[in-house]
């Protein structure tokens, strides 16, 4: 370009001389051109750049729009969550009161239901009724894998449903004294039962029986096993318990047999090596006092806890078990464990004669289920057979018949003191809660809700200690003459 205008410069100057170079002068023109279309590429460009920085500019405003709106509602919603915090936290505080609130009722509910209870079974036992207390067990291992329903539910302390047609059809309910479910320990089945043992030292007859299917839980909830103890074990360490709070003021003898109820007959589980001639045959009779008591049977003197529990024990052992379909370890008999209390007031002299019996009965089993056959078949037949007699006795007294079969079986020869008697009488009545077992789980609820019924005629047996004496002797000689074949010796005041 310095060229170009030195050249320009010298043509201006030729020109006014009139001197002039065409062909500088052409060069000249032509870098000119060239310089002109420079120039107009670069304002192009220019206005180009300056077109597209407009539009960048646009665009990064639009997006700083968009940042603003976005900020503006991240903004709102930061806002709008720090006042639902502030909601919630309110609210939670509310939740926590609420359940605060919530826990007392429901605990000052179970407290009442269980005064409810309390002051119910007191009444019951003014009346001289039967209370009855419904237990179901645990669903076991082989349930759960085949993913049976459990039917069986507590619906309040002492309301319990069965769900027999499904959980959409209405429930069959029954009504007790108490409802323990598969989650009750043995601590809280005792904790119901434990009152009665007084009665026992007072000189009340007191039976604890356990009735149900097959495989229920009977003999668990009556004797349980080391680790969880049932109320037989409880019950003796109770007695003593109570004989060495009361040792200033009374003294105690303790007297226990204990025999089962096999196809039919008595077998005593105490007994030693059989004499010649056989062990005795053992009799079903109730004595001066009305108290039911078995004749023959090996009686054991006990002086401690242990001794009570060796007796058991021995027992226990003996009795014949076998295994079903239904239960590995199935009850083959009914077993009867009875404490013969006799308590001396070392003031007055007074003697009180109290009677604990704990009877652990044989399930009631149908044959197609259990699956069993020859002697077990037999076994169960004869169980079966006894616990329809006992029904019968439970239906003669609860419709207020004239006659009540108790002579019809020996098993209800030997509770005939405890249902209709001057017992005090628990009954418990053991359930599966699975659904297979339905059908027998309401006949047993059934046979129970009718036992309920029975009011005995609750008596204390309490004599002078001349009169006591006077019995024992009359109570011997009516063994010795009723062994000679002869009649009973009255007792004073009776025919």
């Amino acid at each position: 370009r310095g060229q170009a205008e030195k050249w320009k410069q010298e043509a201006d100057a030729n020109q006014k001389t009139g001197k002039v170079d065409q062909k500088k002068f052409s060069e000249l023109e032509k870098e000119m051109a060239a310089l002109r279309k420079e120039k107009e590429q670069a304002e192009y460009g220019m206005l180009r750049a300056e077109d597209a920085a407009k539009q960048k500019l646009l665009t990064v405003q639009s997006e700083n729009e968009q940042l603003n709106l976005q900020l503006a509602r991240v903004t709102q919603d930061l806002n709008r969550a720090k006042e639902e915090k502030e909601d919630a936290t309110a609210t939670k505080e509310q939740l926590r009161i609420l359940e605060a609130r919530y826990s007392q009722l429901q605990e000052s509910y179970m407290q009442e239901n269980e005064r409810r209870k309390k002051l119910h079974n007191q009444i019951q036992d003014m009346k001289g009724a039967i209370r009855v207390y419904c237990r179901a067990r645990p669903m076991i291992k082989k349930e759960l894998d085949r993913n049976e329903p459990c039917v069986v539910h507590r619906k309040d302390a002492m309301v319990v449903d069965v769900f027999k047609d499904g959980p959409e059809k209405a429930p069959k309910t029954f009504t007790f004294d108490s409802i323990f479910t598969g989650e009750s320990t043995q601590e809280d089945v005792w904790g119901e039962c434990s009152d009665l043992i007084q009665s026992a030292v007072d000189g009340f007859n007191v039976t604890i029986f356990a009735y149900g299917q097959t495989g229920a839980g009977k003999t668990h909830t009556m004797y349980g096993s080391p680790d969880q103890p049932g109320l037989a074990p409880r019950a003796m360490r109770s007695l003593f318990n109570t004989f060495e709070r009361q040792k200033d003021t009374t003294s105690t003898k303790v007297r226990a047999y204990m025999v089962e109820l096999y196809r039919d007959d008595f077998i005593d589980l105490l007994a030693g090596a059989a004499p010649p001639g056989g062990h005795p045959k053992l009799e079903v009779k109730k004595d001066l006092r009305g108290m039911v008591q078995v004749l023959g049977a090996t009686e054991i003197e006990c002086r401690t806890v242990a001794e009570l529990q060796k007796v058991m024990d021995k027992g226990f052992d003996k009795r014949k078990v076998s295994a079903t379909q239904m239960n590995t370890a199935s009850s083959r008999s009914h077993l009867v464990f009875t404490i013969l209390l006799e308590t001396t007031n070392l003031k007055t002299k007074q003697v009180a004669f109290g009677k604990l019996t704990l009877c652990d009965l044989a399930g009631s089993e149908r044959i197609k289920k259990s699956g069993v056959d020859g002697d077990a078949m037999r076994e169960a037949q004869a169980i079966n057979k006894s616990l329809t007699a006992l029904g019968d006795v439970i239906s003669a007294l609860t419709s207020g018949a004239k006659h009540v079969p108790y002579r019809n079986h020996k098993l209800t020869q030997l509770m005939a003191d405890s249902l209709g008697g001057n017992a005090k009488t628990l009954m418990f009545v053991n359930v599966s809660p699975a659904g297979y077992n339905a059908d027998e789980s309401c006949s047993s609820l059934t046979y129970a809700a009718r036992a309920k019924l029975i009011t005995n005629a609750v008596s204390k047996n309490e004599d002078s200690q001349q009169v006591a004496a006077l019995k024992k002797v009359i109570a011997s000689l009516s063994k010795q003459l009723e062994a000679k074949g002869g009649g009973a010796v009255a007792a004073p005041g009776e025919g």
